[in-house]
């Protein structure tokens, strides 16, 4: 009896501590693959030539990754076919008609091709003049010349766009209630656009 007793205090204690890690390591999951998700776009928009958005749900932590095309930008009276200019990549961040996205046969001056549905997490973005957002969409464009700009308002016009000019913190903190002693995690996204997870 005093056996199945210790073993039932030991188990009382370990069950939490071991819930807690294992939320802990979602969260860590969560985390690097948003910094994947930042970086690979960085990438893309280098090796592509192609200017690329980010644009994160700050409600609900949800992405959606846009690549900038030529689209109906490049029809012209000639008779072009606008579909042929569905995959050539534009330049411009700050240019760029992000709010046009093209879909099915549709083509547009954006198109998605990458995403992430809501993981539940509580995304916090502090910006380097100590800024915190906690609503509404954060956009981050990569330019192919390397540049990072942010946008934290819901339009595109170009005097939105800010160059990011020092790091931004965006802190991942668990959505669920129970989860208090799961550990946070930041992504650190540098002005040159790089991105890195840290605890």
């Amino acid at each position: 009896m005093v056996v199945v007793v210790i073993i039932a205090v030991l188990a009382a204690i370990a069950v939490p501590l071991f819930a807690g890690r294992l939320r802990s390591r979602h969260l860590l999951q969560i985390g690097g693959r948003i910094a994947d998700i930042y970086r690979g776009s960085r990438t893309r928009a280098l090796a592509r030539g192609s200017a690329m958005v980010v644009s994160l749900s700050m409600s609900d932590g949800s992405f959606q990754v846009l690549e900038g095309v030529e689209g109906t930008n490049a029809a012209t009276s000639s008779g072009a076919n606008k579909a042929a200019c569905a995959n050539l990549p534009t330049r411009g961040c700050l240019t760029n008609a992000w709010g046009n996205v093209g879909s099915g046969s549709t083509v547009g001056t954006a198109r998605v091709v990458d995403g992430m549905a809501s993981p539940g997490i509580k995304p916090v973005l502090t910006l380097s003049d100590g800024t915190v957002v906690k609503a509404g969409t954060v956009a981050i464009c990569f330019s192919p010349a390397g540049r990072t700009y942010i946008n934290t308002t819901a339009t595109w016009t170009p005097d939105q766009w800010q160059t990011l000019g020092a790091p931004a913190v965006l802190d991942i903190t668990s959505t669920d209630p129970n989860n208090q002693t799961a550990r946070d995690y930041q992504v650190l996204i540098m002005p040159n656009g790089t991105a890195r997870l840290a605890p």
